[in-house]
């Protein structure tokens, strides 16, 4: 049986801090709202680009700007590779399942792009929730 579309997408999962401020501006608001506290979500690199130190510095202070659409790759939304829920046809049969719920809440991640500075080796990641800016912005830690 395939999978349905909402289920296991292939990347490298990695553990990202976002900040409980949604939205941020820019990078350094992103390191000022983490540094004030965050939530740690399971990710999964769906995405990875790599640009100059110069390009780098630009998208992060545009980060809420239209116009970056095709660098962020309208990425976004949960999803779960536990074989429990396979046979899962469509997502509201697992919010309406409390068992389902909890697997599903307990092994999701959400897809994100990266964004890897090649002159620095900075990296911060990008879920765009299916919108053409970068919606949440977060660090791996």
């Amino acid at each position: 049986m395939q999978k349905p579309k909402w289920c296991g997408i292939m990347g490298t999962l990695i553990k990202v801090a976002f900040p409980k401020l949604n939205k941020t501006c820019c990078l350094e608001e992103t390191d000022y709202e983490i540094s004030k506290g965050y939530n740690v979500e399971s990710c999964k690199i769906e995405r990875s680009i790599s640009v100059s130190d110069a390009v780098y510095n630009r998208l992060g202070i545009e980060l809420m700007d239209n116009g970056n659409e095709m660098i962020w790759g309208y990425i976004g939304g949960h999803y779960s590779d536990d074989s429990r829920l396979a046979h899962v046809e469509h997502p509201n049969q697992i919010f309406n399942n409390p068992e389902l719920k909890k697997i599903f809440t307990e092994t999701m991640y959400a897809l994100v792009t990266e964004v890897v500075n090649k002159d620095t080796g900075d990296k911060f990641y990008v879920n765009t929730e299916g919108y053409g800016y970068a919606r949440y912005t977060g660090r791996a830690i």
